[in-house]
């Protein structure tokens, strides 16, 4: 934990980078006062870093870090080693990258059950449900996407439980690593899994 308080990342690129970023930002601020959080916002476009400290912080009720975008992919993943909860809030086109990063680093995660990486871990057969149920963000039938609390309440049992969470997280990575083992096994490689995760786009 950084000073003694969970890190809670969102990090991610694209036009809708904004949108993800508040409904973070939403969570953050569903947890309460009590839970005292640092959050960093990753990825955001050089010339907004200032307006986006100033409302994000707003929204969450407490500050917020806001980093602007860098090609260092490095640099990303070390961001995302450093964090305590790692939040994806991403649309159904993205695969969720920075969530298998978080994964492979054994860093809690909370990825919807609408984008790549989410859709593989609750539906692919390939990991065991169970050990993706506390990461994977799912709707009820009916449900374009899920409400805000069901994101909450799965940050808040990682600040409130933070040695569980990693355990359930190291649980995950060697479940994903041995999807990877077995796509391996039968001649294939990891981009096979990255094609796997992407079929999400596919079935929309």
């Amino acid at each position: 934990m950084s000073g003694g308080r969970p890190l809670v990342v969102y990090s991610g690129r694209s036009d809708l980078m904004q949108h993800g970023a508040h409904e973070s930002a939403l969570m953050v601020r569903g947890i309460g006062p009590e839970r005292a959080v640092r959050m960093i916002v990753n990825g955001a476009p050089p010339e907004t870093v200032r307006a986006a400290r100033r409302l994000l912080s707003q929204v969450a009720g407490r500050a917020v870090e806001v980093r602007p975008y860098s090609a260092d992919k490095a640099a990303q993943r070390e961001l995302v080693r450093a964090a305590d909860m790692v939040i994806v809030p991403a649309h159904a086109e993205n695969v969720g990258m920075t969530a298998l990063d978080a994964i492979m680093a054994d860093v809690p995660v909370l990825v919807p059950d609408t984008c790549g990486v989410g859709n593989f871990l609750a539906r692919s057969g390939r990991v065991d449900p169970r050990l993706a149920e506390h990461s994977v963000i799912r709707r009820a039938e009916g449900e374009d996407m899920a409400p805000i609390g069901r994101w909450v309440a799965g940050l808040a049992a990682v600040v409130d439980d933070p040695r569980t969470a990693r355990r359930r997280a190291a649980e995950l990575r060697e479940a994903v690593v041995t999807a990877l083992r077995t796509l391996q096994s039968a001649g294939q490689s990891a981009g096979d899994l990255i094609k796997s995760i992407m079929t999400v786009r596919e079935e929309k």
